[in-house]
């Protein structure tokens, strides 16, 4: 009997956020809170030798159960220190995402379009 209640407990508890998950985007939506922005940005070290900067902004809209988001994505090398032949380059992405959620199970998919360019 004890460990069917802790099952039930740990169960419960696993189930619990995902359900108020769900209440709390559906207030948002009903609130007209649909809309969000992100942006994010960090630099990593290539082999001690140099870094690669980058930033990330994007927008999000919530639709029913989906979602249409758009980004942009800039990450360059700094300090002369290229990744191919000492190269220095800087890269431009921009990304339209989507997705929709069907009870238990969700479908993403996303679309790029990137330019590089070598300085």
């Amino acid at each position: 009997m004890r460990k069917l209640c802790i099952a039930l407990l740990a169960g419960w508890a696993g189930i619990s956020p995902a359900m108020a998950q769900d209440v709390a985007a559906r207030e948002d939506a009903e609130a007209g809170r649909n809309w969000s922005l992100s942006a994010s940005a960090g630099t990593a070290r290539i082999d001690g030798d140099g870094s690669q900067p980058s930033i990330r902004l994007g927008v999000t809209r919530v639709v029913g159960a989906g979602y249409v988001r758009v980004s942009w994505t800039r990450f360059a090398t700094r300090q002369g220190a290229g990744l191919v032949g000492a190269v220095p380059a800087s890269t431009q992405q921009v990304t339209l995402a989507g997705g929709y959620g069907f009870g238990a199970l969700s479908v993403d998919g996303y679309v790029s379009y990137g330019r590089r360019k070598f300085d």
